[in-house]
């Protein structure tokens, strides 16, 4: 099995590519609108959706953006395009009527649930489902040890008459310390009857980051400008994918993913990329099945016949595919399509 090639992840599941000295390469959109995962309970016709706050386990890393306002803001938005998009019969609340009503009658939505001034505010409203949104945020530092380069030593060893003697003892490896950044983010989304304070469905799920992605605004016009804090930008991302999955969950959801493949320089993988970036699906395949039979360590053939199958509708053999570039080469790229998309695969709509 071949060593890992490193890989650059955009919105948590656009794939990038590894170096390659071949010059034919394709950037792909695949869409796929899913199936939602359970529905909407029977009897649920209108919604309003409330924010429950962000708690910080440190409050000296804490952050000033009230995440769980985005988080809900985000599952409205989410909502509404299912509803105009998909003809889900569902009314959604807008979420500044929401707060008006709550503040006229005195009512917070922390701790609304499941105190019984839920069926209260669900009343007024004129809802018969509640979504409560709360995020909580840890923050944490510890200090590491890494080699520092000596630059001064270098420069001396690379000046150094080699036919003479190195005179007196080595020098002791210098260290630098280095403070290192860990965030966790816990995404917490309930739908709750708002009558009986029944909970329908829960979504709970931890984002662990220990270094800053690539990330990439999926959800125009809600989101921060690119210029924010680091970990401001590690937590909107795992805001947007709590909130995703959980309105997945519910309703049918699009879901988009950018692909880039990279020719391994065999002439049927050059001939099939150049086919993928026409959108020749069909071709492509041919082309990348030839590669695999002329080598059959080709991963990027592989993995690029796999795009293909996939942005042509056939998701079977595009496991398939996925599978074998996996087999010969555990490239995270490679195993996050295999995982993606046999997730997804009984979901999407046919």
């Amino acid at each position: 099995m071949k060593a890992a090639l490193p890989a650059t992840i955009v919105l948590g599941v656009a794939l990038g590519s590894g170096l390659c000295l071949a010059g034919e390469e394709a950037t792909v959109r695949i869409r796929h609108v899913l199936e939602p995962s359970r529905g909407i309970p029977e009897g649920i016709k209108a919604l309003a959706i409330l924010d429950a706050g962000v708690s910080h386990e440190n409050d000296a890393l804490r952050t000033e953006t009230d995440w769980s306002i985005l988080a809900a803001n985000c599952v409205q938005h989410l909502l509404q395009q299912a509803v105009a998009a998909y003809g889900v019969e569902l009314q959604i609340v807008d979420r500044r009527h929401t707060a008006a009503v709550l503040e006229e009658h005195d009512l917070a939505a922390a701790g609304l649930i499941p105190d019984q001034t839920a069926g209260a505010a669900a009343r007024l409203l004129e809802v018969q489902g509640l979504i409560l949104a709360e995020i909580h945020v840890r923050i944490g530092q510890r200090r590491e040890s890494r080699p520092a380069i000596d630059l001064g030593g270098l420069l001396d060893e690379l000046g150094r008459d080699k036919r003479k003697p190195r005179g007196g003892r080595g020098k002791a490896p210098r260290s630098a310390e280095v403070l290192k950044e860990h965030v966790t983010v816990q995404t917490v989304f309930h739908l709750f009857d708002a009558k009986t304070s029944r909970n329908w469905v829960t979504y709970a799920k931890l984002h662990r980051y220990a270094d800053k992605p690539g990330l990439k605004d999926f959800i125009g016009g809600l989101l921060p400008g690119e210029d924010d804090d680091p970990r401001d930008q590690i937590i909107e991302q795992a805001v947007q994918r709590g909130a995703r999955e959980f309105v997945g969950m519910l309703v049918p959801l699009e879901v988009e993913y950018e692909v880039t493949v990279k020719s391994s320089g065999h002439d049927a993988c050059e001939e099939g990329v150049r086919a993928l970036r026409a959108a020749m699906y069909d071709q492509a395949i041919t082309q990348f099945k030839q590669a695999l039979a002329d080598d059959a360590e080709d991963d990027r053939a592989a993995y690029a016949a796999g795009v293909a199958a996939e942005a042509a509708g056939r998701y079977e053999p595009a496991l398939g595919f996925y599978r074998q570039a996996c087999r010969i080469d555990d490239d995270a790229r490679y195993l996050e399509a295999a995982r993606r998309l046999e997730e997804i695969r009984e979901r999407i709509r046919k």
